[in-house]
């Protein structure tokens, strides 16, 4: 299957673990942030005319890496835990950018001693900043992957990516967290291929629209969500 394109609304996340009790190593992505961490992504941007967040971690102020007219903005927050403030310093580094034009890039987190360490390359052009204080508290939030944040009220400031993400890892200390594949999706997931069971949740999964999208795209077929007698089809 080819990669999936992310448009209209498609959007996924990753969780504390995944959902159905599939990890093999639970209890890592919820704290991501709060750990030394490296996500490699790789891909392809289309011109919606909007901002476009690639990942995002969300909480009062948001870290993660978004597209901006003609910049790639990375982002990290970090906070003094002394004084309560969950955005005491904010680190953001800015790159040049085209559409429909190839980016890989490397957002590496180090926590040593209370404090963080900001590194990022984007298609090799490396930037490195040794911040104040410790990366914000985003351990009860998911990972957000083609979004900023798909609950927000007004619909124009949820900032949906268009394009196509051929690479997704997360890494920790311990190695690969999640690996995702972007080439097999189904109803309700994005396959892990690092063989930890750390899928993506596609958090469109009840929207009918889009269920009966990925449901065509998937299995040739245009099956809705309630229609459960030919579910098989849809599954990869």
């Amino acid at each position: 299957m080819e990669l999936f394109e992310f448009n209209d609304t498609f959007c996924c996340s990753l969780w504390n673990e995944s959902k159905y009790n599939t990890s093999k190593r639970p209890n890592l992505l919820g704290t991501v942030f709060n750990d030394s961490i490296i996500i490699n992504c790789t891909f392809i941007a289309k011109n919606n005319g909007k901002k476009q967040y690639i990942f995002a971690k969300p909480g009062i102020v948001n870290s993660g890496v978004y597209i901006d007219n003609n910049k790639l903005k990375c982002v990290l927050f970090t906070a003094n835990p002394e004084s309560g403030n969950f955005s005491d310093d904010m680190h953001i580094e800015e790159f040049d950018f085209e559409y429909d034009k190839e980016y890989k890039v490397i957002y590496q987190i180090q926590n040593v001693e209370g404090i963080s360490i900001f590194l990022v390359s984007v298609n090799g052009e490396k930037r490195m900043v040794k911040c104040k204080y410790k990366t914000c508290d985003y351990a009860h939030v998911p990972l957000w992957i083609g979004v900023m944040n798909p609950f927000l009220k007004d619909t124009n400031e949820k900032y949906y990516f268009n394009g196509i993400i051929s690479e997704f890892i997360v890494s920790n200390n311990e190695g690969i967290v999640t690996n995702l594949d972007f080439t097999k999706v189904n109803r309700f997931k994005v396959w892990d291929k690092s063989g930890n069971g750390n899928f993506a949740y596609i958090e469109e999964f009840m929207n009918k629209t889009i269920q009966i999208k990925l449901n065509k795209l998937l299995a040739g077929n245009s099956l809705e969500t309630a229609d459960i007698t030919n579910i098989k089809q849809t599954l990869i």
